[in-house]
């Protein structure tokens, strides 16, 4: 029986993944250094094995060619990742996921998701680390392997908007320099793919934080005002854990004086308020807008948009 060919081992460990719609090269270059190194190791097969630390960028593009031509591989406007033959079947954010493991769903696609909002993102949202970050998670991953040391030179290639050359509409990634995988929450759709997505309290975090991303400042307090009660418990724990206490005062105010929310953690946020005596001037209830006179004494904040300046005072009414 003869000795299967690289490229026919390749594919085989690329076509195992019946959840794979799209490879990025340096992950077909890593599979190759796999195989070449299992082959390697067992020279009772192949006593003329090629150590992987001597493979080329020529010996690479040989078997991604031998690929495409077999079928494997499908070329794409974008030269360094290829469609495998079921990528027509998984959408934009889910094809980004499997691209770059280190990325979540955030901002409005992830409203989306949750079925928190009717409107229809232009562009993908997807959070991805710093090059720091990014770099150490990818180090992580290979970090047992044998081959680390050749691996190291064929890390995953850092998320860039050229993607979206590729893709039915745009992507915007955006950078957290505080990733980690507490921030999302891993789901199993019904097709086998790992999907991941801002975890919902975090969520609501960032519906504050950054509104532009999220559909606007009305659509905020629209969600807030609708689904606010239901996830309040989420809520009040994320921004406990992550929140500034900036944000922990936004929210508190929301959802203590519009949805008449009451609890402990609440309670707790304003006596922090006003034991540190916290003031300044960013100190609004969204950071883009003008000082309003309304305001809110309880949660030291200006009431800066007008649909809410009913919730608040000033020093005319006072």
């Amino acid at each position: 029986m003869s000795t299967p060919q690289i490229h026919e081992l390749v594919s085989k460990q690329i076509l195992e993944n019946k959840n794979l719609g799209a490879i990025t090269e340096n992950k077909i270059h890593q599979i190759i250094i796999h195989t070449y190194l299992n082959r390697f190791e067992n020279k009772n097969t192949n006593r003329r094995a090629k150590h992987p630390s001597k493979l080329t960028a020529t010996d690479f593009n040989k078997i991604i060619e031998k690929l495409i031509t077999a079928g494997v591989l499908k070329e794409t406007l974008h030269n360094k990742i290829f469609f495998l033959p079921n990528s027509l079947k998984y959408n934009d954010l889910e094809l980004i996921l499997q691209l770059y493991p280190a990325t979540y769903v955030s901002y409005l696609s992830a409203m989306q998701w949750y079925g928190l909002t009717n409107i229809i993102p232009k562009k993908s949202f997807i959070t991805i680390p710093n090059r720091t970050i990014w770099k150490r998670l990818c180090i992580e991953e290979i970090s047992s392997h044998p081959a680390n040391e050749i691996l190291i030179k064929n890390l995953d290639t850092y998320p860039s908007d050229s993607i979206s050359i590729i893709l039915d509409n745009p992507v915007q990634f955006i950078t957290d320099s505080k990733f980690s995988k507490l921030n999302y929450k891993p789901s199993f759709l019904n097709n086998g793919l790992h999907f991941r997505v801002k975890e919902i309290g975090q969520l609501f975090i960032d519906m504050l934080d950054k509104p532009n991303y999220c559909g606007g400042h009305q659509h905020v307090i629209d969600i807030y005002e609708e689904y606010g009660k239901l996830y309040s418990r989420q809520i009040i724990k994320a921004a406990n854990k992550y929140a500034s206490e900036l944000t922990k005062a936004r929210i508190g105010f929301i959802l203590e004086k519009t949805l008449n929310i009451n609890h402990p953690t609440l309670l707790e946020w304003k006596a922090s308020i006003l034991k540190n005596n916290v003031s300044g001037g960013s100190r609004k209830l969204f950071a883009e807008f003008e000082f309003s006179p309304y305001f809110s004494s309880e949660w030291n904040i200006s009431i800066n948009f007008k649909p809410l300046e009913k919730y608040g005072t000033t020093n005319a009414t006072n």
